[in-house]
C-alpha cells in the first residue's frame, strides 16, 4: 500500500508538472495495475457452490468489484461475483489467501 501511495505522489509531484495530467493518470493506473497483479498472484477464490478454489486473470481482478459480507459468527470476508470454472455457476466467490510457507502455494481457509 505504501508503494502505491508513493506512485501516486510521484505522479502528482513529478510527472504532472513535467508532462501533464494525462501522463500522471497513466502512471497512477500503471501503479494500480501492478498492485492488482501482485495481489492476483497471492490469492484465489473459493466457489460457494462446489468449493473449488481457482485463480482469475489480472484483468478480471482489475475490473470486477469486490464486496464484503458477514459470516454468522460475526467475522467479515471479501468476495467477488465470478463464474466458477468447474461448475460454471455464477457465484459469490470468497477471497482466499495463498500461504507461501505451507508447501509453496496452498490456500488458507
Amino acid at each position: 500500500m505504501l508503494a502505491l501511495v508513493a506512485v501516486f505522489a510521484f505522479a502528482v509531484q513529478v510527472v504532472q508538472p513535467a508532462r501533464g495530467w494525462f501522463f500522471a493518470v497513466m502512471v497512477m493506473l500503471a501503479g494500480i495495475w501492478i498492485s492488482v497483479a501482485t495481489m492476483t498472484r497471492r490469492s484465489g477464490y473459493r466457489c460457494r457452490k462446489c468449493g473449488h478454489v481457482f485463480q482469475v486473470p489480472v484483468l478480471v481482478n482489475f475490473v470486477t468489484l469486490a464486496h464484503m459480507a458477514k459470516e454468522a459468527d460475526g467475522t467479515y470476508y471479501s468476495y467477488k461475483t465470478l463464474t466458477c470454472p468447474r461448475c460454471k455457476q455464477r457465484t459469490k466467490a470468497r477471497l482466499m489467501q495463498r500461504s507461501e510457507s505451507r508447501g509453496g502455494g496452498q490456500f488458507l481457509k
